[in-house]
Protein backbone atom coordinates (compact mmCIF):
# COMPACT_ATOMS: atom_id res chain seq x y z
CA UNK A 1 0.00 0.00 0.00
CA UNK A 2 1.36 3.55 -0.85
CA UNK A 3 0.82 6.40 1.80
CA UNK A 4 -1.54 9.68 0.50
CA UNK A 5 -0.39 12.30 -0.86
CA UNK A 6 -0.70 14.77 1.83
CA UNK A 7 0.83 18.37 0.11
CA UNK A 8 -2.64 20.94 -0.51
CA UNK A 9 -0.20 23.46 -1.42
CA UNK A 10 1.26 23.81 -5.39
CA UNK A 11 5.48 23.21 -6.11
CA UNK A 12 7.26 24.62 -9.02
CA UNK A 13 9.53 21.67 -8.10
CA UNK A 14 9.62 18.23 -7.00
CA UNK A 15 12.52 15.37 -7.04
CA UNK A 16 12.40 12.42 -6.46
CA UNK A 17 15.67 10.20 -5.77
CA UNK A 18 16.24 6.72 -5.67
CA UNK A 19 13.07 5.28 -4.65
CA UNK A 20 12.31 2.48 -7.04
CA UNK A 21 11.71 -0.13 -3.93
CA UNK A 22 8.84 2.72 -2.61
CA UNK A 23 6.40 2.26 -5.06
CA UNK A 24 3.39 -0.37 -5.73
CA UNK A 25 2.50 1.32 -8.89
CA UNK A 26 4.91 4.95 -9.80
CA UNK A 27 1.80 6.09 -12.01
CA UNK A 28 -0.77 7.39 -9.51
CA UNK A 29 2.49 8.89 -7.50
CA UNK A 30 3.49 10.38 -10.85
CA UNK A 31 -0.46 11.23 -11.82
CA UNK A 32 -0.75 13.03 -7.87
CA UNK A 33 2.62 14.67 -8.42
CA UNK A 34 1.73 16.35 -11.83
CA UNK A 35 -1.31 17.69 -10.21
CA UNK A 36 0.62 19.26 -7.47
CA UNK A 37 2.39 21.15 -9.50
CA UNK A 38 1.91 24.81 -10.61
CA UNK A 39 1.86 25.28 -14.18
CA UNK A 40 4.91 25.13 -15.66
CA UNK A 41 6.26 23.03 -13.15
CA UNK A 42 8.53 20.14 -13.21
CA UNK A 43 8.81 16.73 -11.55
CA UNK A 44 12.14 15.47 -11.37
CA UNK A 45 12.90 11.37 -10.83
CA UNK A 46 16.52 10.06 -10.77
CA UNK A 47 16.07 6.04 -10.27
CA UNK A 48 17.67 2.63 -10.93
CA UNK A 49 16.87 -0.45 -12.91
CA UNK A 50 17.02 -3.19 -10.06
CA UNK A 51 18.67 -5.75 -13.20
CA UNK A 52 21.60 -4.94 -13.20
CA UNK A 53 23.70 -4.56 -16.56
CA UNK A 54 27.01 -6.78 -17.72
CA UNK A 55 29.08 -5.85 -20.52
CA UNK A 56 30.04 -9.40 -21.43
CA UNK A 57 29.07 -12.96 -19.41
CA UNK A 58 31.49 -12.03 -16.03
CA UNK A 59 29.00 -11.93 -13.95
CA UNK A 60 27.12 -15.22 -14.82
CA UNK A 61 26.55 -17.67 -11.84
CA UNK A 62 27.93 -15.22 -9.28
CA UNK A 63 26.62 -14.58 -6.32
CA UNK A 64 25.64 -10.88 -7.30
CA UNK A 65 23.56 -12.35 -10.27
CA UNK A 66 22.10 -14.58 -8.06
CA UNK A 67 20.97 -11.64 -5.34
CA UNK A 68 19.95 -9.27 -7.88
CA UNK A 69 17.28 -12.08 -9.44
CA UNK A 70 15.96 -12.74 -6.31
CA UNK A 71 16.04 -9.16 -4.98
CA UNK A 72 13.47 -8.62 -7.92
CA UNK A 73 11.44 -12.13 -7.71
CA UNK A 74 11.55 -10.94 -3.38
CA UNK A 75 10.41 -7.43 -4.25
CA UNK A 76 7.12 -8.65 -6.32
CA UNK A 77 6.53 -11.22 -3.83
CA UNK A 78 5.91 -8.01 -1.24
CA UNK A 79 4.37 -5.80 -3.71
CA UNK A 80 6.96 -4.06 -5.62
CA UNK A 81 8.40 -3.91 -9.01
CA UNK A 82 12.01 -3.04 -8.73
CA UNK A 83 12.22 -2.55 -12.17
CA UNK A 84 10.38 0.18 -13.04
CA UNK A 85 13.11 3.18 -14.02
CA UNK A 86 13.01 1.81 -17.92
CA UNK A 87 8.93 2.99 -17.69
CA UNK A 88 9.21 6.36 -16.29
CA UNK A 89 9.29 8.14 -19.24
CA UNK A 90 5.80 6.27 -20.41
CA UNK A 91 4.42 7.02 -17.01
CA UNK A 92 5.54 10.34 -16.89
CA UNK A 93 3.63 10.98 -20.46
CA UNK A 94 0.42 8.80 -19.24
CA UNK A 95 0.27 11.11 -16.04
CA UNK A 96 0.40 14.16 -18.36
CA UNK A 97 3.49 15.23 -18.72
CA UNK A 98 4.53 17.19 -21.68
CA UNK A 99 8.72 17.84 -23.15
CA UNK A 100 9.30 14.77 -20.81
CA UNK A 101 13.79 14.43 -20.97
CA UNK A 102 14.83 10.99 -20.34
CA UNK A 103 18.99 10.76 -19.32
CA UNK A 104 19.89 7.55 -18.78
CA UNK A 105 23.19 6.96 -17.00
CA UNK A 106 25.45 3.54 -16.09
CA UNK A 107 26.98 3.26 -12.53
CA UNK A 108 29.45 0.20 -12.33
CA UNK A 109 29.80 -1.46 -9.18
CA UNK A 110 33.81 -0.75 -9.05
CA UNK A 111 36.72 0.28 -10.86
CA UNK A 112 36.67 -2.04 -13.78
CA UNK A 113 35.83 0.37 -16.24
CA UNK A 114 38.69 2.41 -18.29
CA UNK A 115 38.90 6.49 -18.02
CA UNK A 116 39.01 8.55 -14.26
CA UNK A 117 35.12 9.94 -14.52
CA UNK A 118 33.73 5.89 -14.59
CA UNK A 119 36.45 4.40 -12.52
CA UNK A 120 36.07 7.62 -9.85
CA UNK A 121 32.04 7.03 -10.25
CA UNK A 122 33.17 2.69 -9.79
CA UNK A 123 34.93 3.74 -6.87
CA UNK A 124 31.75 5.86 -5.25
CA UNK A 125 29.60 3.49 -6.15
CA UNK A 126 31.19 0.35 -5.15
CA UNK A 127 31.26 2.46 -1.51
CA UNK A 128 27.98 2.83 -1.43
CA UNK A 129 26.35 -0.70 -2.62
CA UNK A 130 28.58 -2.35 0.10
CA UNK A 131 27.60 -0.07 3.08
CA UNK A 132 23.37 -0.55 1.70
CA UNK A 133 23.59 -4.04 0.66
CA UNK A 134 22.72 -5.73 3.79
CA UNK A 135 19.99 -3.29 4.65
CA UNK A 136 18.19 -4.00 1.12
CA UNK A 137 18.54 -7.39 1.09
CA UNK A 138 17.62 -8.22 4.63
CA UNK A 139 13.77 -7.43 4.69
CA UNK A 140 13.46 -8.80 1.34
CA UNK A 141 15.25 -12.60 1.64
CA UNK A 142 13.93 -12.99 5.13
CA UNK A 143 10.60 -11.85 4.19
CA UNK A 144 10.01 -12.94 0.92
CA UNK A 145 12.70 -15.97 0.11
CA UNK A 146 12.35 -17.34 3.97
CA UNK A 147 16.32 -16.83 4.88
CA UNK A 148 17.11 -16.20 8.10
CA UNK A 149 19.63 -13.74 8.83
CA UNK A 150 22.49 -16.07 9.09
CA UNK A 151 21.90 -17.38 5.51
CA UNK A 152 21.56 -13.78 3.88
CA UNK A 153 24.84 -12.61 5.64
CA UNK A 154 26.47 -15.44 4.57
CA UNK A 155 25.05 -15.00 0.77
CA UNK A 156 25.84 -11.04 1.69
CA UNK A 157 29.94 -12.44 1.66
CA UNK A 158 29.56 -13.82 -2.11
CA UNK A 159 27.73 -11.23 -3.26
CA UNK A 160 30.50 -8.29 -1.76
CA UNK A 161 33.17 -10.55 -3.38
CA UNK A 162 31.74 -10.41 -6.36
CA UNK A 163 31.45 -6.74 -5.98
CA UNK A 164 34.87 -5.91 -5.10
CA UNK A 165 35.70 -8.12 -8.27
CA UNK A 166 37.10 -6.17 -11.24
CA UNK A 167 36.95 -9.05 -13.45
CA UNK A 168 33.02 -8.61 -13.28
CA UNK A 169 31.94 -5.84 -15.48
CA UNK A 170 28.69 -5.18 -13.92
CA UNK A 171 26.74 -1.78 -14.05
CA UNK A 172 23.78 -0.78 -12.71
CA UNK A 173 21.36 1.62 -14.88
CA UNK A 174 20.49 4.70 -13.93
Amino acid sequence: MQDDWLYEEKFDYIHGRLMGMCFNDPLPIFKKAFDSLNPGGYLEMFDFDADFRCIDSSSDNTQLRKCSDMMITGAAQLGKVITNAPKYKRFFKEAGFVDVVEERFQWPFNTWPKGKYYKTLGLWYNRDMLEGLEGMMMAVFTRAHGMTKEEVLEMLEGVRRDINDTNVHAYLPM
